[in-house]
């Protein structure tokens, strides 16, 4: 059977196992999250050689696999084998007879970036009661801060969507790089129950919070004389200037959203509510949205992307690319 990771993750966290899985996808993080899940449900802690076995499609024979799977574990514990790489295994039939009639002292999961639908084994995998298929592809980026909130409820914090953009923002969207940023945040934040913004401002960017939030604001209120000043301020302070740009961008983008549902004739009340942030900010957003066209909007954008392209293929420095935007913005 064909289920979501996500109901996938809910089952093995309830300890059940099926005797066969198939991963398909690019998203490394959550297959190995799913393996993990699997592994701490089949074996005990500190039995993972005897009973745990990592093998690829490209170098091991289809006999080496089988003979590992179908052979029972120890102390009790099944035993688990991983195969990556699956569409590598020269010799599928062995394999498409294997999943046929699977051993139930065992797990045997496959994983693949792509798995084609007209294969064999992946038919076996949609009708058998003894399969599971699920697929592991990439977050969209407006997944990704729920993600966040989910992860860091799971660690013993809480953060709001708001703060988890601003950390999507700053760290990205690779779920590995966030979930390390997560662990460094709890332990940060001590006995505190919840991270906030300034938190992860103080950890994750090495900057003066209260100027970079003005500078963006500065920007925002067209008074660019006020953001090179601030700008300046932050350059003799040494500050992570892709951090800094990647605030500014959230910074339009709420900019944006606020003017579009502005637009549509949306409430302040309820653009709050649908953006998940504080009226108060609401409001800001509602006053600065109105000096800037649509036309503007899009411009400023495209610098923005510029820079960022810029900075990130080091044609230019950071703070040069970063003053150079915002000197463009006057114009």
């Amino acid at each position: 059977m064909k289920i979501d990771y996500q109901i996938l993750f809910r089952k093995l966290k309830k300890g059940e196992i099926a005797p066969l899985y198939l991963f398909a996808g690019a998203e490394e993080y959550l297959i190995d999250e799913g393996i993990r899940l699997i592994k701490e449900k089949l074996i005990t802690k500190g039995d993972e050689e005897l009973n745990y076995d990592m093998m690829y499609g490209f170098e091991a024979s289809i006999q080496t696999i089988l003979e590992k799977v179908e052979t029972a574990g120890f102390f009790g514990d099944k035993r688990l084998v991983v195969v990556q790489g699956v569409n590598s295994i020269k010799d599928k039939k062995l394999l498409v007879s294997y999943c046929e009639n699977p051993s139930r002292s065992s797990c045997l999961v496959l994983i693949d970036e792509k798995i084609d639908s007209k294969n064999k084994l992946q038919s076996i995998f949609l009708t058998s009661k003894d399969a599971v298929i699920s697929h592991f592809w990439p977050l969209f980026p407006n997944q990704v801060p729920s993600w966040i909130q989910e992860k860091t409820k799971q660690k013993g914090k809480l953060i709001s969507h708001e703060c988890a953009q601003i950390l999507q923002e700053l760290a990205g969207n690779s779920l590995r790089s966030l979930d390390n940023e997560i662990e460094k945040l709890v332990i940060f934040v001590g006995d505190r129950k919840t991270i906030e913004e300034k938190d992860v401002l103080e950890l994750i960017s090495s900057g003066d919070i209260e100027n970079i939030f003005k500078l963006s604001d500065a920007i925002g209120e067209r008074r660019l004389d006020k953001a090179l000043k601030i700008f300046n301020q932050l350059k003799n302070k040494g500050d992570d200037f892709i951090a800094v740009l990647g605030l500014l961008i959230r910074h339009f983008r709420i900019i944006w959203q606020v003017k579009e549902m502005n637009e549509e004739g949306v409430s302040p009340l309820e653009i709050s509510k649908i953006i998940k942030m504080n009226p108060t900010f609401v409001t800001k957003y509602l006053q600065e949205m109105k000096n800037f066209t649509w036309d503007g909007l899009k411009n400023i954008f495209k610098r923005m992307l510029q820079a960022d392209y810029e900075i990130k293929r080091g044609i230019s420095k950071p703070e040069i690319a970063f003053e150079s935007l915002l000197i463009s913005f006057s114009k």
